[in-house]
């Protein structure tokens, strides 16, 4: 009797959890749609010779890309550029031998400090775990076995 009523209760925590899913699944499926209308860019857009200010090209979110904003579409980053007459907009842009050498020392130095915290862990556990064997072994030496 025990057993089936916690069969019952497990069925139904997965039938909420399931339920709950597909919610919050239908709900950001909406909310995605109606959020990027606006960040689509102007087809106005001015010349070369008309921008006045452009602000340096940056990733698009995460939410972006999955709403396929267009300006994000091809290469997956963004400016924004200011015409003189005060429009704004958002053009795609490339991403820039700079930023990629940034992301690339960043990945290293990342790496090489994941690399010396894990070493420094295993020594200082190796140590450790050999001081307990001695431990051990001497005890048993001193036991006479």
């Amino acid at each position: 009797m025990i057993e089936f009523c916690n069969k019952k209760k497990m069925a139904f925590a997965i039938l909420l959890l399931i339920s709950f899913s597909v919610i919050t699944l239908i709900v950001k499926s909406v909310w995605a749609s109606t959020d990027f209308q606006k960040l689509i860019s102007n087809t106005t857009a001015c010349k070369d010779v008309d921008i006045v200010n452009t602000q340096t090209c940056f990733r698009c979110s995460k939410k972006e890309l999955r709403a396929e904003v267009p300006v994000c579409s091809k290469t997956g980053y963004k400016q924004t550029v200011q015409c003189k007459d005060g429009t704004q907009f958002w053009r795609s842009c490339e991403i820039t031998p700079d930023m990629d050498e940034k992301n690339f020392w960043i990945f290293w130095a990342v790496n090489i400090v994941i690399g010396l915290v894990a070493f420094v862990y295993v020594r200082r556990r190796q140590k450790t775990l050999d001081g307990i064997l001695m431990e051990k072994i001497n005890k048993q030496l001193a036991s006479g076995l």
